[in-house]
């Protein structure tokens, strides 16, 4: 499943061609952490590629999360951030 995410998704987890815009969401993270979780266990780089990528369309050169907007007081958007975690964790201190 992670590989059919891939290839139908290569950039990111958005889903513009069935309507859905990329949106720093729930969904977006469990979707993110499930790659997380294929990463960890294969060890392909294809999967924090991915992961890497579609943070990269979100955190913008000053530090701001495009699509978020912490006046909206949910929870909800924490789930992607842990991506962010991952990230400074591999790449910042790996």
């Amino acid at each position: 499943m992670a590989d059919a995410m891939l290839s139908t998704h290569r950039d990111s987890v958005a889903y513009v061609k069935e309507g859905k815009s990329d949106r720093w969401d729930y969904e977006t993270g469990v979707l993110l952490r499930v790659i997380e979780l294929v990463w960890n266990r294969t060890a392909d780089a294809r999967f924090f590629d991915f992961i890497q990528r579609t943070m990269d369309r979100y955190v913008q050169p000053d530090g701001s999360i495009r699509t978020y907007r912490p006046d909206e007081f949910n929870i909800d958007p924490v789930t992607p951030g842990r991506a962010l975690l991952l990230l400074d964790q591999q790449i910042l201190h790996g």
